[in-house]
């Protein structure tokens, strides 16, 4: 496999043209885009918020590769699952009603659940998507490059889980609990998926408390590529990190749908190490720090001392009880006006991280873990 990808320094002003230049590199639009064909074109629509937080694909992106489409005879049809509120909701909060209108572009189906089977390889994988995603004959993933407070970071790969249906995300992380097990879910949705093409949006990134309530961090870079997990691949390196950080990507590594490392990929457009920003502030990956220790050191209050686990800032909290709705395991509660953590019940999938509006929770790492961090960094 080629896995063909362009980096290209970018800003807003001239994605298009900068994209139209990427495609250039990888083949050309009408390499993914034959006439007539329903093009998905699947942002990350996180939730609602300013253009300028870094919370959701740019709109001047999404224009870009709508209108390329277009132009290469597809139909171009926009769609997500946000975790809160609607696409329709997200669509507006964007400033993308008026374009849609102005050329006539269709919104998909994204709340209609259906129930979806495929063979691959010796397995049968079977999801409930949106019913948009099965009206369309190809998806491109438009992802924003962000750090993500239970997978550590997220891109084309873990963009693809927003095709299934909002209300039924938070059961799907109950269900795979484990970082490896929701991992390996995602990757057999990637897989379920097969997005055509693949758009990383790093002009302005996300760092520190995303993938909702981070800081935006311009890295001036725009990363497509036939492959979702090579440009993940590329956006890791761009942040200092190798496709081992992710546990996405390194489940998507040890199945042979993705490059080794950034040396098997085929890349094209800039020098990828002028973007690499050494600075770049990640969530650590707890797995690696874990993974001298025995199974049973985890017992009673060593998991509290070690694990990671999502706090509130009580006077930032508005109350809105989007973390208590969204909790699958009914581990967090509004009791006397303050949020509480039930950590005995919590599985640190950050669902409630995720979906906080004002940025009110946060990840914390307990000192033994910040320790055991710098010690494994330092090896």
């Amino acid at each position: 496999m080629a896995f063909k990808t362009a980096i290209i320094k970018s800003n807003y002003g001239n994605c298009k043209n900068d994209f139209m230049r990427a495609l250039e590199f990888i083949g050309g639009m009408e390499s993914f885009v034959k006439p007539d064909e329903k093009i998905l074109i699947k942002p990350n629509f996180l939730r609602a918020g300013k253009i300028g937080d870094a919370i959701t694909t740019h709109p001047e992106i999404i224009k870009a590769v709508c209108l390329a489409v277009k132009n290469a005879g597809g139909i171009p049809i926009i769609g997500d699952s946000p975790g809160k509120g609607t696409v329709e909701k997200l669509i507006a909060a964007s400033g993308l009603s008026e374009f849609i209108k102005q050329y006539n572009f269709k919104i998909a189906d994204c709340n209609t659940p259906v129930v979806k089977k495929k063979i691959i390889g010796n397995r049968e994988i079977k999801f409930t998507v949106f019913k948009g995603f099965d009206e369309c004959d190809k998806i491109f993933s438009l992802a924003k490059l962000k750090t993500h407070g239970q997978m550590f970071y997220t891109g084309a790969v873990k963009n693809l889980f927003g095709l299934i249906p909002g209300a039924l995300k938070p059961e799907l992380h109950f269900k795979f609990s484990d970082p490896y097990k929701f991992a390996e879910m995602i990757v057999d949705l990637y897989e379920f998926a097969e997005p055509s093409l693949s758009i990383i949006d790093g002009i302005t990134a996300m760092e520190g408390n995303g993938p909702g309530a981070g800081v935006p961090k311009n890295l001036n870079c725009l990363i497509v590529s036939e492959n979702a997990a090579a440009a993940d691949i590329c956006a890791l390196r761009i942040i200092n990190e190798t496709p081992q950080y992710s546990p996405i990507i390194d489940v998507c590594v040890k199945r042979k749908i993705a490059p080794k490392n950034i040396k098997d990929i085929e890349l094209f457009g800039d020098n990828i190490e002028d973007f690499v920003d050494k600075k770049f502030k990640k969530i650590s990956n707890p797995m690696k720090m874990t993974a001298f220790l025995p199974v049973n050191f985890f017992d009673g209050l060593l998991k509290f001392a070690v694990l990671s686990r999502p706090v509130v800032n009580q006077k930032i909290c508005v109350k809105c009880k989007a973390c208590v709705d969204i909790c699958h395991s009914k581990a967090v509660s509004l009791e006397n006006n303050r949020i509480l953590f039930d950590y005995k019940k919590c599985i640190r999938c950050y669902c409630c991280q995720e979906i906080c509006p004002v940025g009110a929770i946060t990840v914390f790492k307990p000192i033994l873990l910040r320790n055991l961090d710098f010690i494994i960094k330092h090896l």
